[in-house]
């Protein structure tokens, strides 16, 4: 279902210049700006807004690498599981 602005713009297209807006054609220029705009805000908050300055020292390294160990090898159930998203 449309956004209510889209729905208008479409409606205001098609009245005032004759021109069908469908849904192929707003998602051919609303997909990719909207990746670019998702990308963006992703760079910004991670990079500037909120950079992250810790660092991972040896005795943290260790405690993952413990976890991880802990954890087991993927058997094949997991492995298809994950290949189901």
């Amino acid at each position: 279902m449309a956004q209510h602005p889209n729905i208008v713009f479409a409606g205001f297209m098609q009245e005032n210049y004759n021109i069908d807006i469908s849904f192929l054609d707003w998602m051919k220029i609303a997909l990719p700006i909207g990746l670019m705009m998702l990308v963006a805000s992703f760079i910004i908050l991670t990079k500037i807004i909120y950079p992250s300055t810790f660092e991972i020292n040896t005795a943290t390294k260790s405690k993952i690498n413990q976890a991880l160990k802990k954890l087991g090898t993927l058997v094949e159930m997991k492995k298809k599981f994950l290949l189901s998203f």
